[in-house]
């Protein structure tokens, strides 16, 4: 299972790298929007954790241009945020967002997190 990780704070993307790895993930990791979206068109992985703000592009605007695409289109994105406004979340899910995970997060619910998106998927 290969999972891209789009965050530009190093120490989580890190963090979950070392435990994804742990539990047989291959992980793949972006420090900003413009290298995610490059990472998701050449790698095409299962799934994409995004974090929501970001320099230059932030995670909406991301997920919005995966969606657009067809060869990424089907790919379930969780978004990863300290944000934790109602309408976040909205807008995540209307641009068609697999889910929402709040930092900081137990490992455990990210994981679950990934695994749901991905029963989803196969759907």
């Amino acid at each position: 299972m290969k999972v891209l990780v789009i965050d530009d704070e190093i120490f989580i993307s890190r963090m979950i790298k070392i435990t994804l790895e742990a539990k047989d993930y291959e992980v793949i990791v972006a420090k900003d929007g413009t290298e995610g979206l490059e990472k998701a068109f050449k790698e095409k992985p299962d799934v994409i954790l995004l974090d929501i703000m970001m320099p230059v592009y932030d995670g909406f605007y991301i997920l919005g241009k995966l969606k657009e695409k067809d060869e990424t289109r089907a790919i379930p994105v969780i978004m990863l945020t300290s944000m934790a406004r109602p309408q976040d979340i909205t807008r995540a899910m209307e641009l068609g967002s697999a889910g929402y995970v709040m930092k900081p997060f137990e490992y455990e619910d990210l994981i679950s997190s990934i695994e749901n998106a991905l029963k989803k998927k196969d759907k």
